[in-house]
């Protein structure tokens, strides 16, 4: 019986140390990229909901030529972290780069962020072509990124 004991004792002490592991391994990074907003249409990710249409994965947000669309990326700080910035460009545009940045900024642990960049995209984007729009959160060690389609 206390051979038995001793086995269970052991079995409960490596689930802890496992448990207690994994939570370790997967442990939130330093912030995260919660949602995009582009062009009044939310994008979620990681559940988060926005306030304005919803994009599926693997759907495509529309974007007329000759405008400029605002995007919103909404950043949850899960420690405290310096010169983060947040970068949206287009890919697929064969003249020139379409992209935007924001200032340098610093994360704190629980607060949100919401981050204003905004596209000019040319007359001249082939109209019906697939783009990608990529979306970054990056400081000097970490890089987060969200894509989306979207339709000209």
């Amino acid at each position: 019986m206390k051979g038995i004991t001793k086995i269970f004792c052991v079995f409960l002490v490596l689930l802890a140390s496992f448990l207690t592991f994994s939570d370790n391994a997967y442990a939130d990074d330093p912030y995260e990229i919660q949602a995009v907003e582009v062009c009044d249409i939310g994008v979620v990710s990681e559940g988060e909901v926005c306030d304005i249409g919803v994009v599926s994965e693997g759907d495509a947000v529309y974007v007329e030529r000759g405008t400029s669309c605002g995007i919103e990326v909404y950043v949850k700080g899960n420690e405290e972290v310096d010169n983060v910035r947040i970068k949206a460009w287009v890919g697929g545009y064969e003249y020139d780069d379409i992209e935007d940045r924001t200032d340098v900024f610093s994360v704190e642990p629980g607060v949100k962020y919401k981050k204003y960049l905004r596209l000019d995209f040319p007359e001249d984007m082939e109209a019906s072509d697939d783009y990608t729009l990529h979306v970054e959160a990056y400081d000097d060690d970490d890089r987060y990124n969200e894509d989306m389609k979207m339709k000209i």
